[in-house]
């Protein structure tokens, strides 16, 4: 009996499982609206995670490891402590949100020439996360064999998936994990066979969109809803490259589905997309829209006629044609500092209340904030951070001529309109 429990035991301490963690960032998050702009180099990014881990070495292994129960494996101290981290470098407009969605996955490693593969549904792994020096558990004990793959890395497993919210540009949000994994008690071992795992944790990231503070999210756009146009020269700008028509309107002839909270696309697949041309949103239905820092112009009636109550301009939007959003439903507006020119009857036809320009706005056309009794007609206010002297008499539609100024009070037969720098 005596040799026998010997013989045993030294079959038990040839097992070993090697748990190696190399730390891979994949498919850095170089989020939602990256892009080149066509005269200089000019990088915009929403959003991006970042991984770093807290051991001596890259690896952890676990020797003469012998099969667990759930509850001495959750209590182990030997673990693997990574932190991801999101950074915002772009600011949410009022009521909006960039979300930055990433994955925890794990994918399996060849083992040494001279071991035997430890199968899958014999390795336990359990998440937490670390708040102020308190494990939260996330993912229960789970055999690997029993995840779903990865949404986010081809051939890779599902640990594990969240969201980071951010509302300002420097934001970061850090989260410290802690993985632990077992042989499961299931496991039979006998002779004297050395087993072996292997896998990697990575941390994937899908790009970053915008949605409404508290829900409504508006995820980037699949880019079968849009044709794209080409044009090697298009007044005097070379190699464009533009959203020509919307296709996932209601009632569309290209079986493609109802999409009205529309995210414009960083790029077709392949070329970044730097216009909006004439009439191609034109009376689809839409009722909300994001613009990324790629679409340098929004021409002519892009967006005229539908029910549109919000719109976000990233920084990069430099010209907004004229009737471009002529006939909807927006309340407020907030225009990126890029925003150069804002052409005639721009926002006419709408509800606006506030409108907010940026700093390097040099150009506004007649009526492009117009107001009546039936456009716009609770507009009161109108924040000119730049410095620049417009006319407002032209600009809102007044019967009082050669209001130009830089801040002041526009006096409007229909009621008047404060002017202010902040």
């Amino acid at each position: 009996m005596k040799e026998e429990k010997e013989r045993n035991n030294k079959n038990i301490i040839m097992i070993v499982l090697i748990l190696l963690f190399l730390v891979i960032v994949g498919v850095v998050a170089y989020a939602a609206f990256n892009y080149t702009g066509s005269s200089s180099t000019n990088t915009i990014k929403t959003g991006k995670i970042s991984m770093s881990y807290a051991e001596p070495s890259n690896a952890m292994i676990l020797n003469n490891a012998v099969p667990t129960a759930d509850n001495t494996g959750k209590a182990q101290t030997d673990y693997f402590q990574f932190t991801v981290t999101s950074h915002a470098t772009t600011n949410a407009a009022d009521g909006m949100e960039v979300v930055i969605p990433y994955e925890i996955n794990i994918s399996s490693k060849p083992i040494d020439l001279d071991k035997t593969q430890l199968p899958e549904n014999k390795i336990k792994v359990y998440l937490v996360k670390v708040v102020s020096s308190t494990e939260e558990e996330l993912v229960a004990p789970v055999l690997i064999s029993a995840l779903s793959a990865s949404t986010l890395s081809v051939g890779n497993t599902k640990v594990y998936n969240t969201t980071d919210v951010h509302k300002a540009a420097g934001s970061a949000i850090t989260t410290t994990y802690r993985l632990r994994a077992w042989i499961d008690s299931s496991m039979n071992i006998s002779g004297s066979t050395i087993y072996q795992y292997k896998f990697t944790i990575n941390v994937n990231s899908q790009d970053a969109f915008v949605q409404m503070s508290g829900g409504g999210t508006a995820s980037e756009t699949d880019l079968s809803c849009f044709d794209f146009t080409k044009f090697p020269s298009y007044y005097g700008i070379s190699n464009v490259n533009g959203i020509s028509e919307y296709k996932c309107y209601a009632g569309n002839p290209y079986s493609l589905p109802t999409i009205t909270d529309v995210v414009i696309p960083n790029d077709d697949g392949v070329k970044v997309v730097d216009f909006i041309f004439a009439g191609s949103f034109s009376g689809k239905g839409i009722t909300s829209v994001v613009i990324p820092g790629n679409i340098e112009y929004i021409e002519e009636t892009s967006f005229f006629s539908n029910q549109i109550t919000s719109v976000l301009f990233m920084e990069g939007v430099t010209f907004i044609g004229e009737d471009a959003f002529h006939v909807n439903l927006l309340t407020n507006l907030k225009f990126p500092d890029s925003l150069k020119t804002i052409d005639g009857s721009s926002f006419y036809g709408n509800q606006l209340t506030t409108v907010t320009l940026g700093t390097g706005i040099t150009t506004i056309e007649p009526d492009a904030f117009g107001k009546s009794v039936t456009t716009n007609p609770n507009l009161t206010t109108i924040i000119n951070p730049s410095g620049k002297s417009f006319d407002w008499s032209s600009i809102t539609g007044s019967s009082t001529p050669g209001q130009v100024f830089v801040t002041g009070t526009i006096v409007h037969q229909n009621g008047n309109i404060t002017v202010s720098a902040s």
